[in-house]
């Protein structure tokens, strides 16, 4: 062990029961973290503020732990190496986790496995089992879930990191990263949302403040979402599951509706490319690469992750698409047609019915021919 201090000052939880100002940076959707922490979890802790008595029992049984882990004496488990550390102060390191020329570690844990490395700077955080957490990176009222990898100067405050995340180089403020959420470049920054299964392209960008409120804003892209370089959303907005964001957006847009869509900008507008991304050889990939890359030990995982892209929700999104399309046909043909933020181009809209009809019959297992009514349509 080579430790410039290690030290204890008063009691401490070690990150446990700390608040987490996630998705909504002016407070309000707090999720309280602890080293067992789900994003199930973390989910009803967000969402459910409107049902005071689950949030008051998840409150007590996350107050319960905290005293059983709370302590005036910090604890370095079996096998765990220190070496070259500048200053560790109430802070519980896990059996078999190495803390490598980290600067400055304050109230907090890490768990079995886990990593820190050179110049990393952390208070108020919670490294779960083989994370890491590397090269210089700063986070302050952080969750790093298991086996996710933060490095190369990243930067994250009151942020949530799920299962198998990758972050670096960019800025993360008040988001809630889902499972195998990635962003890789410097400029990218992401803030005050809620994705999983996303990858941000470079100079990824969003805004919370409508440059008058405050940053009282949030939005939502959903699972496999992904943004283009150089992209921006106004918040709020909300993007359907594995659609493709790409250009700049200040319609306040909400495509949930039209999962697997191309969101683009024209003109200074947002306009929607119904089921565009399911034509992409891109889409069948991110369904194989994610299961290979969990890095998870089979014998406890936190999150319960489901990877495949035809589930239930997402084909209930579909049916839905097919109906709204539908219907904005029925009012009859115009070059364009307005939808909660967007325009669906004419010929768009025709296509979109086809290839969301299409994706329905692949997942029912129903042949094109033997769909009812299939000649008539």
């Amino acid at each position: 062990m080579d430790v410039g201090m290690l030290c204890m000052k008063g009691v401490s939880s070690f990150g446990n029961g700390d608040p987490v100002r996630v998705i909504c940076e002016a407070q309000g959707m707090e999720v309280r973290m602890y080293d067992g922490l789900s994003s199930q979890m973390a989910c009803l802790q967000a969402y459910y503020k409107h049902r005071p008595k689950v949030v008051a029992q998840l409150d007590a049984w996350i107050d319960q732990y905290v005293d059983t882990v709370s302590s005036s004496r910090g604890t370095v488990g079996r096998g765990a190496y220190m070496r070259g550390c500048r200053y560790l102060c109430n802070v519980r390191v896990g059996e078999y986790a190495r803390v490598i020329d980290a600067d400055r570690l304050t109230d907090g844990t890490i768990l079995s496995g886990g990593l820190v490395g050179t110049g990393v700077i952390a208070d108020h955080f919670i490294i779960a089992e083989d994370a890491s957490v590397t090269d210089h990176v700063r986070m302050s009222h952080c969750f790093v879930g298991q086996a996710s990898r933060l490095s190369r100067g990243f930067s994250a405050e009151h942020s949530l990191f799920f299962a198998d995340c990758e972050m670096a180089e960019g800025e993360a403020v008040s988001v809630f990263a889902g499972p195998f959420t990635v962003s890789h470049h410097k400029s990218t920054l992401l803030i005050a949302g809620h994705f999983s299964f996303m990858n941000a392209g470079s100079g990824s960008n969003q805004s919370n403040h409508l440059y008058k409120t405050g940053p009282v804003h949030h939005g939502v892209l959903e699972r496999g979402c992904k943004t283009g370089s150089g992209s921006y959303v106004m918040w709020p907005a909300r993007a359907g599951a594995f659609s493709v964001v790409i250009g700049k957006h200040h319609s306040h847009f909400d495509t949930t509706d039209f999962p697997f869509s191309y969101l683009i900008e024209k003109e200074g507008k947002s306009v929607l490319v119904p089921a565009a991304n399911l034509c992409t050889s891109g889409l069948a990939r991110d369904e194989h690469k994610w299961p290979q890359r969990d890095g998870r030990t089979k014998e406890h995982r936190t999150d319960r992750v489901h990877f495949d892209l035809w589930s239930p929700y997402v084909m209930q999104k579909v049916a839905r698409a097919i109906q709204v399309l539908k219907h904005l046909c029925s009012s009859g043909w115009h070059k364009t047609y307005e939808y909660q933020g967007v325009l669906i181009p004419k010929e768009a809209l025709r296509k979109g019915i086809e290839r969301y009809q299409l994706a329905m019959d692949c997942y029912w297992g129903i042949a094109s021919g033997d769909r009812p009514h299939s000649k008539s349509r």
